[in-house]
C-alpha cells in the first residue's frame, strides 16, 4: 500500500489546549498578502497584512495579538519553517539587491516615500505606535506609510488572535489565526504567504518583540 503522506502539507500549531477551531464566515476564504506593517500598542501588538499588488496598497486583514501570546505564535512559525526547509531546502529570498558595481553610484532617494514606491519587502514591519516622524531612520515613519495605504473600516477594527495553526505546501504557507477563548475557538482571520514573504515576516515579528521585550526589561 502506497503512503501519500509525503503529498500532503505539513502544519504546526500553537495554542493553549488540544482544540479544534471553527472557522468563521469571514475568514473562510482567506486572502493573499504581500507585506506587512507590525506596530506595538500598550498592550497587544497591530499586525497589518497588506496588499500592494495594485493601487493604492490596502489592508487586508488586521490581527491584533496580545503581548503575552507574540513570542508562541513566532515558535510556531519558526518550527513550521523547520519542517517545510527539512522537506523542499531552503527557502530563497529573492529580494536581495546587488550592491553597485565600482565606479557605479546608487540611484537617487525620494526625500519621502509613499506606499506605492515601496515594494512588499519594504513594508515589512515598519513602524512602531511610538515612532516619531522626521527621524534619522531611513525607513519612512507608520504615520508617513499609512497616509498612502487604504484602510477599510470593516478591516479597521481588526480580528482578536492568541493562538495559530500553520500549513505549507512548496511555494505557499497558510496562517489561521485562532481566537481561542471558552467555549470555542475560532479562526478570525486566514492569511496565504508566498514561503520567501513568510520568512521577512518572521524576521519583522523577531525584530519587533526583541525590541519589546528590551523596553519592557529597561522599564522594570
Amino acid at each position: 500500500m502506497n503512503d501519500d503522506s509525503e503529498d500532503r502539507p505539513q502544519s504546526g500549531s500553537v495554542h493553549a489546549n488540544t482544540v479544534a477551531a471553527r472557522v468563521s464566515e469571514g475568514a473562510s476564504r482567506g486572502v493573499f498578502s504581500t507585506g506587512v506593517v507590525l506596530l506595538t500598542g500598550g498592550s497587544e501588538f497591530i499586525v497589518d497584512f497588506v496588499q500592494n499588488l495594485g493601487s493604492p496598497t490596502c489592508v487586508v486583514s488586521r490581527v491584533i495579538i496580545p503581548h503575552g501570546a507574540m513570542h508562541r505564535i513566532i515558535d510556531a512559525i519558526e518550527r513550521n519553517v523547520e519542517g517545510h526547509e527539512d522537506r523542499y531546502g531552503p527557502i530563497v529570498d529573492g529580494s536581495t539587491v546587488a550592491e553597485p558595481a565600482a565606479g557605479q553610484t546608487e540611484p537617487n532617494v525620494k526625500e519621502k516615500l509613499t506606499a506605492e514606491d515601496l515594494t512588499s519587502e519594504q513594508l515589512v514591519g515598519i513602524g512602531e505606535s511610538g515612532a516619531t516622524v522626521g527621524n534619522d531612520n531611513s525607513e519612512p515613519s507608520a504615520q508617513d506609510v499609512y497616509d498612502d495605504i487604504r484602510l477599510e473600516p470593516e478591516v479597521e477594527n481588526g480580528v482578536y488572535a492568541n493562538a495559530l495553526m500553520i500549513g505549507h505546501s512548496a511555494s505557499e504557507f497558510k496562517l489561521d489565526f485562532i481566537a481561542n477563548l471558552y467555549p470555542k475557538s475560532i479562526v478570525t482571520s486566514r492569511i496565504f504567504l508566498s514561503a520567501p514573504q513568510l520568512m521577512r515576516v518572521l524576521q519583522s515579528m523577531k525584530r519587533t518583540y526583541s525590541q519589546f521585550v528590551a523596553r519592557r526589561n529597561t522599564s522594570q
